[in-house]
């Protein structure tokens, strides 16, 4: 072909010994010329960094990295995956271990680039090293992505290659360089969850948190097998599962020699990112939070901040828009966003989770940029958010309890509601470890009327779920909230719930003291309600401590004060306490009319629990007078409902005698049921009951 008018001496030109096709790409005018050096005279082409020296705990995703490729190449795809994590959580470490372990698999060399970091290296600065690796000369480099990306296909046509890219930002970052066969594959790394309908398809490989035992492995792979245990522990616990905390602290037991005073240096650190800086003045893991932190929004990098100040160890859409004060969507959008940059976890469907190394450096960059009276506002609605909405799943587990107005919610705050009482059972387990951590930072706060609140809200879940020393716990911190708050009446209450989870933990003496507190403080000319509630709970203590007398003096004195109160579902319970009282003295039929009435009184108020508390008591009647068969079937429904309740404490009591009269039938299923009661009590740290199952079992 001659050259246009002009142009000279000029033609198309390619030098290869291997290239099987060429593809002339872009406008040209007059030729173009890619000369590619043989291989006699270039290297072959080696760029991976060396690979790590030990690697723990990733075989599922070294597997899982590997099968995913392999599927990809026999579907004739150009096999790719992205393998994503938070940042030190040792994806390049995974992704360099895999490709020596298959760099037999790409005979035409590995290609490495790292996109990220403190480096802003561009696409097709990456794209030209790649290409000049490949045999493409500088003055062959084309200027424009697209036709640099299509040369790079081409000379990869036939050329086996394994692609490594680090600290990939977006989709638009990987496309230009993914081959154009599945003779080659391509691996990447980043910090963010990619995504974009020209990656449909590819393999995303998630990295968590290494276990303890796991990063136990790794740490002690750096220090040695003989390094002394207790600080081994110690240091895995602040290194939270993190590989470059690991190795950071590695590096640092190696400069210093000294495991103790390493581990003593993190307890007297200023912050938990202090210790991590190496004594040469390098922080690489500071350094890698500020790569990730500098990359987010204004609004994200702010939501960030404040949820690393957060009490709460995990939040979901609802509280973390009371915590940021904006709308449950805006919430969402916020979680998903620093979520797909892995600075929070996901747990489960709608629960997040941060890092602790991650809140650590979120709390500094928040004294660093926030108003401090914009943190304790975010903490109180927080808190707000789970004192009201506690009490508003407590009103539906106890429905009956006695109203005590509750302030209205903060401005910002956004509490749920319910629509069941099964719905208030699950939120109240899905959230206790924030509830307790709000209860918590109430007492830190000084925020007195949200303690208050929020240990009432806990007390029957506590009991419902056997938490025995937990609801004394507290029970306790309710008590001195009111105290604090110098109102007498909340200060009867809370001592009157104290003595009753002193009653239900059987420590019978602090019980005692508590509810003859609560009864002076009401006085005898008091509400009669109240009156009606401590007598109650004095009846309930005798009982347990076996002064049946004294137990039914204060069933009749409960029993009279509810009448006068006008409170019905009161008197449900106290005709309950007076059969039991009635039973346990040999005044069976009486018993049997009490609770009977009880009964009829309970179902008639859509009283739940006092309708269980009657059937157990029916129970213990019938089977005390040898109606084993009408005592079975009362044991069993009430043994059904508090489980459909998930009372489980009572569940295991009402369990336990079902167990006994069928043993005393010579039912085979005595056996089972007195396991199931066992196990029960076993959950709920009631050994004294669960012996009490097996001699029973072993008889």
């Amino acid at each position: 072909m001659r050259p246009p008018e002009g142009f000279g001496d000029v033609h198309n030109q390619v030098d290869s010994s291997s290239l099987g096709s060429v593809v002339q790409v872009g406008t040209v005018l007059g030729s173009l010329t890619v000369p590619l050096a043989g291989d006699a005279s270039r290297p072959q082409v080696r760029q991976l960094p060396a690979p790590p020296r030990v690697l723990v705990g990733r075989d599922p995703e070294l597997r899982l990295l590997t099968e995913a490729l392999d599927r990809m190449r026999e579907r004739d795809e150009v096999p790719v995956a992205v393998v994503e994590g938070a940042a030190g959580i040792g994806k390049s470490s995974l992704v360099l271990r895999w490709a020596h372990d298959h760099a037999g698999r790409f005979p035409g060399g590995q290609l490495f680039a790292d996109l990220g970091g403190a480096r802003d290296v561009s696409t097709l600065v990456a794209l030209h090293g790649f290409l000049r690796a490949l045999g493409v000369e500088p003055a062959a480099l084309p200027q424009d992505l697209g036709t640099a990306a299509a040369l790079y296909r081409s000379v990869l046509a036939q050329r086996p290659v394994l692609v490594v890219l680090e600290n990939v930002v977006n989709a638009e970052q990987v496309l230009p360089f993914v081959p154009g066969t599945a003779i080659s594959a391509l691996v990447a790394t980043s910090r963010s969850r990619l995504t974009g309908p020209d990656l449909n398809g590819v393999a995303a490989i998630h990295l968590g948190e290494l276990a303890n035992a796991e990063a136990t492995t790794l740490l002690r792979a750096y220090l040695g097998a003989d390094a002394e245990r207790e600080s081994v522990e110690v240091l895995v616990e602040r290194c939270a599962g993190l590989p470059l905390a690991l190795a950071i602290v590695a590096a640092r037991a190696a400069e210093d020699h000294d495991l103790p005073g390493l581990v003593a240096e993190f307890d007297d650190a200023d912050d938990e990112l202090d210790a991590f800086d190496s004594t040469d003045g390098g922080n690489r893991l500071r350094a890698v939070f500020t790569w990730a932190y500098t990359s987010l929004s204004e609004e994200d990098a702010r939501a960030l901040r404040m949820l690393g100040t957060s009490p709460a160890d995990e939040l979901t859409a609802a509280s973390a828009a009371s915590l940021l004060a904006v709308r449950g969507g805006t919430a969402t959008r916020h979680l998903r966003r620093l979520t797909s940059r892995n600075l929070l976890a996901q747990r489960g469907r709608f629960r997040f989770r941060m890092h602790p190394l991650v809140r650590a450096y979120a709390r500094q960059m928040c004294v660093a940029t926030d108003e401090p009276g914009e943190v304790l506002n975010a903490t109180l609605r927080l808190v707000d958010f789970y004192t009201h909405t506690a009490c508003a799943a407590d009103r539906l587990l106890y429905p009956n309890r006695a109203a005590v107005p509750l302030p209205e919610p903060v401005e910002g705050s956004e509490p749920l509601a319910f629509g069941s009482e099964d719905d208030a059972v699950q939120w109240l387990g899905a959230e206790y470890r924030e509830l307790r951590a709000a209860l918590d930072e109430a007492v830190r706060g000084r925020w007195h009327e949200q303690a208050w609140h929020l240990a009432r809200a806990l007390d029957t879940y506590h009991y419902r779920s056997g938490r025995l020393a937990e609801n004394i716990e507290t029970s306790r911190v309710g008590v001195i909230a009111a105290s604090a708050l110098g109102e007498e009446s909340l200060t009867a209450i809370a001592l009157r719930q104290l003595g009753r989870a002193y009653t239900r933990a059987g420590d019978f003496e602090p019980a005692a003291h508590c509810l003859h507190r609560a009864l002076a403080s009401i006085g005898e000319d008091g509400n009669d309600t109240e009156l009606g509630h401590v007598h109650h709970d004095l009846g309930r203590l005798a009982a347990r401590s076996g002064d049946h007398e004294a137990a039914l003096h204060h069933a009749s004195g409960a029993l009279r004060h509810y009448r006068a109160g006008h409170n019905a579902v009161g008197e449900s319970h106290a005709l309950n306490a007076l059969g039991r009282a009635q039973s346990e003295l040999g005044d069976h039929e009486a018993a049997i009319r009490s609770c009977t009435e009880s009964l009829v009184l309970s179902e008639g108020l859509g009283n739940r629990s006092g309708r269980v508390v009657a059937l157990d008591n029916l129970g213990v009647l019938l089977h005390r007078t040898g109606a084993l068969d009408e005592a079975v079937s009362r044991f069993s429904e009430a043994a059904r409902l508090a489980s459909d309740q998930e009372n489980h404490f009572f569940e295991a009591e009402v369990t336990e005698r079902l167990g006994l009269v069928l043993a005393a039938q010579g039912n085979a299923a005595a056996a089972d049921t007195l396991h199931r009661a066992r196990e029960l009590y076993l959950s709920q740290h009631r050994t004294v009951e669960a012996a009490r199952c097996e001699a029973a079992l072993g008889g």
